[in-house]
């Protein structure tokens, strides 16, 4: 008996110490992840975000928010947390909280999105943001600057793999500037694999940058991988800046970048002055660091009813400040139609005259569709005063056009 009971002893014994065991590894692993992970169900749930800005949060199931929305963040207290969104949808139906935009008394910027300011992490998130359409722009009590994005206002973290849509902004009253951008209003950190795929009408009567991923992509600023389908109609007040990918570029990166209309039109720009800048990539660079371009495909279509003022396929203006632009592995093609073209200073890739010693091309090529521009005033092989041999490579190769699109579309999924 006494050996059985030993026995059944060791038995014992042995299956303490296995659960022991597992559970002491368990342990070490929470404690070595050192998170809770909170499922978001509700746009109860949703809301509560805001009480914890670090938290680790998943998205469980498509939510609509009905309610005037608040955006999570601040620059004060920004998000810093994770958001997996589990490739399901959030839905900004209920428009944002004017009351908390006029409590913002001593801050100079508006910002507006799902976000205010992300400095964490947000993955596979779906945002339509059909509630900025109906804000009451004059209920404000303050004239602000804008930040706008869907995803988030500014960014200062990452926004990776997220899809966005939002029908229409008409500010016509108290913004003095305004950064619009299908995922952020500006981009100080990193934008990836991101696309804002609705038709996206947008109306101000102010100075804007605007653009499908970032209206401002600041000298620390990365978009990459990213891909834009629809349409921009644009109808913006004087000084703007306006493209397909950024509005307004201080340096930085933009890479791997696909843009493709399916037999649509990209870009609609019905200009409100003649001053303006627009381009396919970018609208204007005001370097304040040097910007490298690289590996885009771009099939785009572009009408202005009105004067444009600086147009090019790659960048309407650029303004060096003595830093470098670098731009290699392009492949533009595409129509262009500008109405009133007498003031008009268009390129094929910028719009106005480069400085030679700061701007560097490697494997560019272009493909004018149509155009009812009677000439290019900046960068057409045919011009006389930009003879550099550097430029030689400029000849449109429907081979490597061929072959660059449709690597990128197999390789990053663009449709």
């Amino acid at each position: 008996m006494m050996k059985i009971k030993n026995k059944k002893s060791l038995i014992i014994s042995i299956i303490l110490i296995i659960f022991g065991v597992s559970s002491l590894v368990g342990s070490i692993l929470i404690s070595r992840n050192n998170f809770n992970v909170f499922y978001l169900n509700s746009e109860e749930d949703v809301y509560k975000i805001k009480d914890n800005l670090d938290g680790y949060y998943v998205l469980n199931s498509k939510i609509e928010i009905t309610k005037p929305w608040i955006p999570i963040g601040t620059e004060e207290k920004p998000f810093t947390g994770h958001i997996e969104g589990n490739y399901k949808s959030i839905i900004l139906s209920g428009g944002y909280d004017v009351n908390y935009a006029n409590s913002l008394h001593d801050d100079n910027f508006l910002n507006l999105g799902f976000l205010g300011v992300n400095k964490g992490t947000v993955i596979h998130l779906n945002i339509k943001d059909s509630g900025i359409e109906n804000f009451a722009w004059a209920s404000l009590e303050n004239k602000f600057n804008l930040n706008y994005g869907i995803i988030s206002a500014v960014n200062k973290g990452y926004i990776t793999g997220c899809k966005t849509a939002a029908n229409a902004i008409n500010i016509n009253s108290n913004i003095d500037l305004a950064n619009i951008g299908g995922i952020c209003g500006v981009n100080n950190h990193q934008i990836q694999g991101c696309s804002c795929v609705s038709a996206f009408n947008i109306t101000t009567n102010c100075q804007s940058n605007v653009a499908a991923i970032c209206g401002l992509q600041e000298s620390s600023g990365i978009a990459k991988y990213c891909y834009r389908t629809g349409c921009l109609a644009l109808n913006l007040g004087s000084n703007s800046n306006s493209a397909l990918c950024v509005g307004l570029c201080k340096g930085g990166e933009i890479n791997n970048i696909g843009l493709s209309s399916n037999d649509e039109k990209l870009v609609e720009l019905n200009l409100t002055s003649e001053t303006y800048s627009a381009g396919a990539l970018i609208g204007k660079s005001d370097l304040t660091d040097n910007l490298t371009v690289s590996n885009i495909v771009a099939d785009i279509s572009l009408t202005s009813e009105k004067c444009l003022n600086r147009f090019g396929f790659i960048c309407g203006e650029i303004v060096n400040n003595g830093k470098t632009l670098n731009c290699k592995n392009i492949c533009l093609s595409g129509n262009v139609t500008i109405q009133n073209t007498d003031s008009n200073t268009s390129g094929l890739l910028f719009g106005n005259y480069l400085e030679k010693n700061l701007n560097k091309f490697d494997n560019v090529y272009y493909y004018l569709v149509t155009s009812n521009i009677e000439k290019f005033n900046y960068f057409s092989l045919a011009e006389s005063n930009y003879n550099d041999l550097s430029l030689s490579k400029l000849n449109f190769d429907e081979a490597a056009w061929e072959k660059g699109k449709h690597s990128f579309y197999l390789t990053y999924g663009q449709k």
